[in-house]
């Protein structure tokens, strides 16, 4: 089984793997069980980085919060997508989402088969939207193709 992993805002892949270590960990040892008595099915989890960077003029490491420690290096930050608003105001434009499903898809194609997907903060996001877009839209997202009948 692979799992899609999908960062924050602000984050990227390599520092969410960082983050997920435990998560990962909780799957190595016990893998996933599709029922109480078959055999655990091995899990990998897959990186994905956000199409986009942010600017910013700060240094992000990958131990942020703690020390700075000898393998602690400079990361890019990425989004999904931006949202832009008036300063007050309670609507919102969400710029570049056309562009990041289109980057998914095609990283999702490229590495089929991917079985599920798990998200944090705005990659929670972007996974819930995967799933609202609906079945065709989905499985064509995360297996570059929409079965037919004659597929099955």
């Amino acid at each position: 089984m692979r799992l899609l992993f999908l960062h924050g805002y602000r984050q990227n892949a390599a520092v969410f793997r960082a983050r997920t270590g435990a998560v990962r960990k909780a799957l190595d040892k016990g893998g996933v069980r599709r029922r109480e008595n078959e055999l655990a099915e091995e899990v990998e989890c897959v990186y994905l980085d956000a199409p986009l960077l942010v600017q910013t003029s700060g240094v992000q490491t990958v131990n942020e919060g703690d020390a700075p420690a000898a393998d602690a290096r400079r990361v890019e930050e990425r989004a999904w997508w931006f949202a832009h608003g008036e300063d007050g105001g309670s609507e919102f434009e969400y710029r570049h989402w056309d562009e990041t499903l289109a980057y998914i898809s095609k990283f999702c194609s490229e590495n089929a088969p991917l079985h599920g997907v798990f998200g944090f903060s705005q990659g929670a996001t972007v996974a819930a939207l995967l799933l609202a877009l609906g079945a065709q839209a989905r499985e064509k997202a995360t297996h570059g193709y929409v079965a037919s009948r004659d597929d099955a």
